[in-house]
């Protein structure tokens, strides 16, 4: 997907999400390691299944990979959002605000993941404009105008082998600590 650059910087994330599910599925890596790939998937949890929750109702997230070993299915999820440093324009007008992904990915991203609403997963932010450094700070700036420490993090650069846009964040839950990743994408 970085490579060949078959997308448009103005997409909405679901269609980056198209996009980089069609690259994975491209290279083989998963499929070499019987890993499966469903974009826009439902958690069905307990009060569905159980009490006769709305089955609309269930959270939906990007990304749901899958595996099996031995007879034991095990799923991980991730949650996209589009990133920008600075406000911009789309081609049909639309203005993009920056400070409003930023508060989305708090909001719906790393929150989602806090309250259990998204099981066991991370994050990936498609950086659409500026850079991935610039946008982090404006997060974590944002955290901390929010007052939302220590509950939630700041979000460190912790590159690895695979991934030197890798970050963690290190939260507070009810019941203990939970590392989540941060997984960002320069698109841009």
């Amino acid at each position: 997907m970085l490579a060949d650059k078959r997308y448009q910087l103005y997409w909405k994330e679901d269609n980056l999400t198209s996009c980089l599910i069609d690259s994975i599925e491209l290279t083989r890596v998963l499929h070499n390691s019987q890993i499966s790939v469903n974009p826009q998937a439902l958690i069905i949890n307990e009060e569905i299944t159980y009490e006769g929750a709305d089955f609309l109702s269930a959270p939906k997230v990007d990304f749901k990979f899958s595996t099996w070993h031995g007879t034991r299915e095990t799923h991980y999820y991730a949650e996209a959002k589009n990133l920008s440093e600075f406000d911009w324009q789309k081609p049909d007008g639309a203005l993009v605000r920056a400070s409003e992904q930023r508060g989305r990915y708090i909001d719906t991203g790393i929150e989602n993941f806090l309250t259990e609403r998204y099981p066991q997963g991370c994050l990936v932010g498609y950086v659409v404009n500026g850079q991935v450094a610039s946008i982090v700070s404006g997060i974590n700036r944002l955290l901390v105008l929010r007052g939302a420490g220590p509950r939630v993090g700041a979000i460190d650069n912790t590159p690895n082998a695979v991934m030197a846009t890798h970050y963690q964040s290190t939260n507070q839950l009810a019941h203990g600590m939970m590392q989540l990743d941060h997984l960002l994408l320069q698109l841009a």
